[in-house]
């Protein structure tokens, strides 16, 4: 069994192929063997909860809060995207500069702002090294993987798309895609690899980032239900409260939102 890398340079891979939750706004998927096939979300009685609410950017989740208001509306900061969980392809957030360059979701770039400032005030050396992604660009990625794979292989399209897709997220699939992801490393450690995890500025990521409503979103223990190897370097926003509670329960998002579901239930 294979798990993706969400930075899209490991081959790694996990299919998904059934809902364990979805009672709280979208499909919760557990892995399944490579091969297996997989359901789009069913967050709703339609089979769909793409556009439930101006606004909710794409398939969102309710975020639990009191209310019932609240309870009824997709929560945008816990949307689920995998290879289960898709965006459609005409989702395009509102976006701002967020750092070196880089374009992250306008609603959650204050809090990343603020983290990226409060690193660099303690001496930390961040550099946003990969932010939103369009649909165009991670289709271009991807076509150029699987250009180079026929090519190198002979494989015919099917097949390449297939060996192509264990290394380079399928359009709409790429958590990046969604606007609220963001990869963080250092000059002094440019490469990312597993090595990232020990350098001074991982480990204040990791015991901060719940502070500005981040995540380390593909932790190592959690690969098998993420789908997505461990990359110290990927954080993700979902929101102050959603966050401590993640990180001091050393949860994953997938078992987050199946806790919350649980909840509801």
């Amino acid at each position: 069994m294979q798990k993706r890398c969400e930075n899209d340079t490991t081959p790694t891979k996990i299919r998904y192929n059934r809902p364990v939750c979805c009672t709280y706004g979208a499909a919760f998927f557990a892995p399944a063997e490579k091969g297996a096939g997989y359901e789009k979300t069913v967050g709703d009685p339609a089979g769909d909860t793409f556009g439930r609410a101006a606004g909710d950017g794409g398939h969102g989740l309710h975020d639990g809060r009191a209310g019932d208001e609240r309870a009824a509306e997709p929560d945008w900061r816990l949307t689920l995207v995998n290879e289960a969980n898709p965006l459609p392809e005409d989702y395009e957030p509102d976006t701002a500069e967020a750092d070196n360059g880089y374009l992250f979701d306008i609603r959650a770039v204050e809090p990343l702002r603020a983290l990226l400032q409060a690193g660099r005030e303690a001496g930390l050396d961040l550099v946003v090294t990969s932010g939103w992604r369009s649909w165009a660009y991670q289709e271009q990625l991807f076509e150029d993987k699987v250009s180079r794979v026929m090519s190198g292989t002979g494989l015919d399209r099917a097949a390449a798309e297939e060996a192509a897709a264990d290394e380079v997220a399928r359009p709409g699939t790429s958590e990046h895609q969604l606007g609220l992801a963001v990869d963080i490393i250092s000059n002094a450690h440019p490469e990312l690899n597993s090595a990232w995890a020990e350098t001074e500025e991982a480990k204040w990521l990791k015991a901060h980032c719940a502070e500005y409503g981040f995540i380390l979103r593909y932790p190592p223990e959690k690969s098998e239900i993420t789908g997505i190897t461990w990359e110290p370097w990927h954080f993700r926003y979902v929101g102050e409260e959603a966050a401590v509670y993640i990180m001091e329960n050393d949860l994953c998002l997938e078992e987050y939102l199946a806790e919350m579901c649980a909840k509801r239930e």
